[in-house]
């Protein structure tokens, strides 16, 4: 699979470019809380086997950033992340 398929079928992340034309994914959950997959630091383009992916809960004041090397590892930390945060109070 590549981060087409994983974020934008799967996961239902869209797609989007930003001011200077890279490609980056983003998934809003709610008010204030969603997720990014950017390419690495340092890095022009998101590649399938190396990129970064955050997740951000303002709300409840969350930060968790990842590197992964496969679309399968970025998956399984977002979903990672989202169940650490489901139960967490405002």
């Amino acid at each position: 699979m590549n981060l087409d398929d994983t974020f934008c079928f799967k996961l239902g992340f869209d797609k989007k470019k930003d001011e200077k034309g890279r490609v980056y994914y983003k998934k809003t959950y709610g008010a204030g809380a969603y997720a990014l997959v950017t390419a690495l630091e340092g890095q022009d383009d998101i590649a399938d086997d190396a990129f970064h992916v955050a997740y951000h809960n303002e709300p409840l004041n969350v930060l968790m950033e990842n590197d992964c090397e496969s679309p399968m590892g970025g998956e399984f930390f977002l979903s990672n992340a989202l169940e650490m945060t489901k139960n967490m109070k405002k």
